[in-house]
């Protein structure tokens, strides 16, 4: 048994248009409040994972060069002697240039390609709930 005070919670057809007006309003701002909430996570990991993409772009960068200045000192100094300098300069500039790929590829993975996704899903239904709650 409940032997507190009764409340009696009106329907909304009991109401005025004004308080129900009140109310919509105090729950479209509590729900725009927690959905800027959500973007601003959502951001910062959006953010965080750009970041990494790009971090691992500069390493597929620097191997980039370290590929051009591989080729160029494979060319002239290192296996002349033993094989065709053109055959040796190309295997050691293929291998840095495989790691520019690699790295490239990883670098690639981290990149968000629909920023705020979620918030976006939310924010359509929650136009679509409010549409159906004003008609």
């Amino acid at each position: 048994m409940n032997d507190g005070p009764q409340i009696h919670v009106p329907l909304w057809q009991e109401r005025s248009t004004a308080d129900l007006v009140r109310e919509v309003a105090s729950t479209a701002s509590a729900l725009v409040g927690k959905e800027v909430e959500l973007a601003r996570v959502e951001l910062k990991n959006d953010f965080a994972s750009e970041l990494a993409t790009l971090k691992s772009f500069a390493v597929a960068a620097v191997a980039g060069v370290l590929a051009l200045a591989a080729l160029l000192i494979a060319a002239v100094i290192a296996l002349m002697p033993y094989v065709d300098a053109r055959l040796a300069a190309v295997a050691i500039a293929a291998v840095f240039a495989l790691v520019a790929i690699v790295a490239g590829t990883i670098g690639w993975r981290h990149h968000v390609t629909k920023p705020l996704a979620r918030t976006r899903k939310i924010v359509e239904e929650d136009v679509q709930w409010a549409k159906q709650r004003l008609t």
